[in-house]
């Protein structure tokens, strides 16, 4: 049975669509990967969760009789996930969902200690009475590829204390936690989110406690009351547009529309937050929750009450009655909407405007073309999971704990036939719909979208400048001093020798038998003493580029002076901090200065770093890529190596697999108009020359003998290690960087976590 579930693994690279490439999804990481979550809690607390979960139909519609939602505080969950394991501890584990709640299987918010992939607050949902698994995963791309701020879902299974529960949805949560992360505000108190929930809300002044302020320990309402009073006092889409984004509000409809949704804005009035940004001041709309959607629960009986379109369009016969059929599939965007004032003001009364954003909305997201290749991935991908959660074990099948709940049968073939004829068939005819609608052609729409490329929502902290890291070195002072063609090294050999530093200037005094020998520097020297604390800022493409440069090591206790190398001020001498951070593209030294003091005699050793011809080209060992390519690898993405053996060689354009080592390959840019193997020169530093210089003292008489030895430098750079690991990255597994955001940096014994490039950082094997 264990082997059945290896399978997606191979699917994945078998269909691959490339549906969400390029929209900046924090979940592209666990696309088309099913994260196993380990929840660990005591019995008696597995046992409370039993018995709160037991909620009937009757008790969701008397408010759940003053029954209350189990919530445990101290969970512990281990996540596995694409290799990689990460542990929580102290989680907020409760019963999560409305209507759902009354289903045998049970939907759950969690609320981590830290962060996954970029959020704390996560969703399990069964999604109960959907039979394909895949309509909240389905509408949640659609949201992402039309380019406005939305949640992004993808699989888990859950286990509760070694227990299979059965497979679920994950989705975002759309909390302070995750605005933080998604908008990137500077306050720490998010406090102008607003969640509409309890249904109702259509931007009458009256509906504004419909819904309520999102940061549980800041419950005002006053700055929403006042944007609803704001919006209600427009009199044009322009004036809206100052206080609102109109544009992803009047998308988000379109969008409701497309996907059959009655449990949001139009019909049902909630499952949408409000967030007004720090940024500009501007108000924005998220959806969530999108179980209903697909023509799922739909009934012509929403609309018995509406009365005529409030655009003049019809809708109703010559009694008052519904004459727009018993089957919204087939409704206009005007007989779907519920008559609401706002509606009429952004939409109707813009109508080429709201046309544009539907036309879009076909080539860039909803179409069959687009759609239905991606469906199908899934479809495949979920099979072996389906499959699993459909298997009974001791007569009841996997996680479903609510007795009193509606019980919820299928099968798998339900599964596949479901697909094809709900989802699908709905996908296919309502774009019918909405082309014949609009007087749009088909062939037009589906020829552009074919050429389409997809952008995703402008979030602000793809924008940002890496943050500032703090690293503390130690004080290092350097005295140089120089005569021509002369070398002298002052070397303290005995307790009598002392040196004394001051802030600008360094005064070395030895003593001998009746001899006094003072060295005081003037301008000629340059003493440079580092801070004990040191902001460095990681940058991208940094090179350190040095040029006859005297390279400073931290020594204590020592004053070298180097042959032909004139330092008089800080014109001419670049001095290079030895920090902890890594910049890109930093030459690090493995060499330090190794002192010996014998009784008479000191010999002072000093290696300089040496760098590569002014252009360095590295010879690339490209993985061939096939003739028919099956999926495609975005790039900086693994394309193969023995940890990823079923990574696909076909990169996107612009990229070829390259041989890393034989765990990884990656992704790599090239120019596509060169023939040649190599790529683009990883170190380009101006060449110098290396020297050893040995000096030998006896009793403070210095004699130097130059000797010239070649040295090759490696280039390392290191992400630092923090002084605390929770979890470990086993060897030559991704560590950080832009496509691994929550990978530990802290990597297994005997590696250690080095830069790659901005995308990627490995944990490379340490060479003594």
């Amino acid at each position: 049975m264990k082997g059945l579930f290896f399978l997606p693994f191979l699917i994945a690279t078998v269909f691959c669509s490339t549906y969400l490439n390029d929209l900046n999804r924090t979940f592209d990481e666990i696309e088309q990967k099913v994260v196993d979550m380990y929840v660990t809690m005591p019995t008696s607390e597995v046992n409370n969760l039993i018995k709160k979960a037991q909620v009937s139909v009757m008790d969701v519609q008397n408010n759940y009789g003053g029954k209350e939602d189990f919530k445990y505080e101290n969970a512990k969950i281990v996540m596995k996930w694409n290799g990689q394991e990460k542990t929580y501890e102290k989680v907020s584990f409760k019963t999560g969902g409305m209507y759902a709640r009354s289903h045998d299987k049970v939907g759950f918010n969690i609320k981590l200690d830290k962060k996954f992939l970029g959020r704390k607050n996560i969703r399990l949902r069964p999604d109960p009475n959907d039979k394909t698994k895949l309509r909240s995963k389905i509408s949640c791309d659609i949201a992402n590829r039309m380019g406005v701020p939305s949640i992004q879902a993808s699989f888990a299974r859950l286990y509760m204390n070694g227990e299979f529960w059965g497979l679920y949805t994950l989705m975002d949560a759309v909390k302070p936690s995750w605005i933080k992360q998604t908008f990137s505000p500077t306050e720490e108190e998010i406090t102008t989110l607003y969640q509409c929930k309890s249904g109702g809300f259509n931007f009458k002044t009256s509906s504004v406690y419909q819904c309520v302020n999102a940061n549980d320990d800041y419950q005002h309402m006053t700055v929403f009351k006042n944007f609803v009073t704001d919006i209600n006092n427009c009199k044009t889409i322009q004036e809206v547009e100052k206080i609102f984004e109109v544009d992803v509000f009047l998308k988000y409809l379109a969008f409701e529309w497309l996907i059959g949704s009655f449990d949001h804005f139009l019909i049902n009035g909630h499952n949408l937050n409000f967030y007004k940004r720090e940024s500009d001041g501007k108000w924005t709309v998220i959806y969530y929750d999108y179980d209903n959607t697909f023509g799922m629960n739909l009934s012509a009986s929403h609309w018995n009450n509406k009365g005529a379109n409030q655009d003049g369009s019809g809708g109703v016969n010559q009694w008052g009655q519904n004459a727009r059929g018993n089957n919204p599939i087939n409704y206009t965007f005007a007989d779907w909407e519920m008559n609401i004032p706002i509606v009429k003001l952004l939409v109707h009364n813009n109508k080429t405007r709201f046309k544009n954003i539907v036309r879009e909305i076909l080539v860039s997201a909803f179409n069959p073309d687009l759609l239905n290749p991606h469906i199908h991935e899934l479809k495949h991908f979920l099979k072996p999971y389906v499959t699993e959660d459909y298997t009974s074990k001791n007569g009841s099948l996997p996680g479903r704990i609510n007795k009193s709940g509606t019980r919820n049968t299928s099968s798998l073939t339900e599964f596949e036939n479901t697909v094809e004829s709900s989802l699908k068939a709905w996908i296919s005819t309502k774009f019918d719909v909405a082309c014949k609608n609009y007087g749009f052609n088909k062939n037009d729409i589906l020829n552009e979208s074919a050429k389409y490329k997809a952008k995703g929502y402008d979030y602000p902290f793809l924008h940002e400048q890496p943050k500032e890291k703090k690293t503390t070195t130690t004080t290092t002072t350097t005295t140089t001093t120089t005569k021509p063609k002369t070398t002298t090294t002052t070397t303290t050999t005995k307790p009598k020798t002392t040196t004394t530093t001051t802030k600008k200037t360094t005064t070395t005094t030895t003593t001998k038998p009746k001899t006094t020998t003072t060295t005081t520097t003037t301008k000629k020297t340059t003493t440079t003493t580092t801070k004990k604390t040191t902001t460095t800022t990681t940058t991208k493409k940094t090179t350190t580029t040095t040029k006859k440069t005297t390279t400073t090591t931290t020594t204590k206790k020592t004053t070298t002076t180097t042959k032909k190398t004139t330092t008089t001020t800080t014109k001419k001498t670049t001095t290079t901090k030895k920090t902890t951070t890594t910049t890109k593209k930093t030459t690090t030294t493995k060499k330090t200065t190794t002192t010996t003091t014998t009784k008479k005699t000191t010999t002072t050793k000093k290696t300089t770093t040496t760098t590569t011809n002014p252009t360095t080209t590295s010879i690339s060992i490209v993985i061939p890529t096939p003739k028919v390519c099956d999926s495609v690898t975005k790039g900086y993405y693994a394309c193969g190596g023995s940890n990823y053996p079923d990574a696909s060689p076909c990169c996107e354009s612009g990229f070829r697999c390259e041989y890393q080592n034989e765990f990884y390959y990656m992704c790599t840019p090239y120019d596509p108009n060169s023939p040649a193997i190599t790529i683009t020169p990883t170190s380009t530093k101006k060449a110098q020359k290396t020297t050893t210089t040995t000096t030998s003292s006896k009793k403070s008489t210095t004699t130097t003998k130059p000797k010239t030895t070649t040295t090759t430098t490696t280039t390392v750079s290191i992400i630092p290690t923090p002084k605390v690991c929770q979890e470990y990255t086993k060897g030559y597994y991704p560590c950080g960087g832009l496509n691994y955001p929550d990978a530990s940096p802290c990597c297994e014994s005997g590696f250690r976590c080095e830069y790659v490039n901005e995308f990627y950082y490995r944990c490379a094997l340490i060479e003594y």
